[in-house]
């Protein structure tokens, strides 16, 4: 039972490895399985410093992750898409999920994009806050973790800060609410 036990932990390590190594370019994120993909983003928000709690996988009703750090909940919602963009439907139901659930926080990511519509909904959404992470976005945060190789990553482009919403882009490593 042991040597068993040792073996299914060896196997798991190796996935993990693996998972870690495939997240170093956004290429390696955006050809990941969607599994792979909502694993990566447990390790990511560990290293963030919160206690990640993921949901049952296939049907999550609008939630794969609840954060915790600090006294507040964060409702995740990861889109694992490459050439589709995240549509507003998506992050509207993420906010609403969020809120029914008492989170104070909601997070769209995604290894593609988002749709103006969703962009434009998530500046005018207060409550909760709602924070949308992009493919570029999401790599950033993976660098800045150790977890992304440096000499792939775009260069960063200035935006100005939105009022009332957290959107991470490429100026911000951090959420802004943290």
């Amino acid at each position: 039972m042991v040597l068993l036990a040792g073996l299914g932990g060896l196997a798991e390590r190796r996935r993990r490895n693996e998972l870690l190594r495939r997240g170093r370019t956004i290429a390696g994120v955006q050809g990941m399985r969607w599994s792979d993909f909502e694993d990566l983003l447990v390790e990511l928000f560990r290293k963030e410093g919160y206690a990640v709690e993921k949901t049952a996988r296939g049907a999550d009703g609008g939630v794969d992750h609840v954060l915790r750090r600090g006294g507040e909940m964060t409702i995740v919602q990861a889109k694992q898409w490459n050439r589709a963009r995240v549509p507003l439907e998506a992050v509207q139901r993420t906010v609403v999920v969020s809120a029914v659930g008492g989170a104070a926080r909601a997070m769209v990511v995604t290894s593609g994009g988002f749709t103006p519509a969703a962009v434009d909904f998530a500046r005018e959404s207060r409550s909760p806050k709602l924070e949308l992470v992009d493919g570029d976005a999401l790599l950033v945060r993976l660098r800045a973790q150790g977890l992304a190789d440096r000499l792939t990553s775009p260069h960063p482009v200035p935006e100005a800060p939105l009022p009332g919403v957290a959107i991470s882009r490429l100026r911000s490593v951090a959420p802004t609410w943290c």
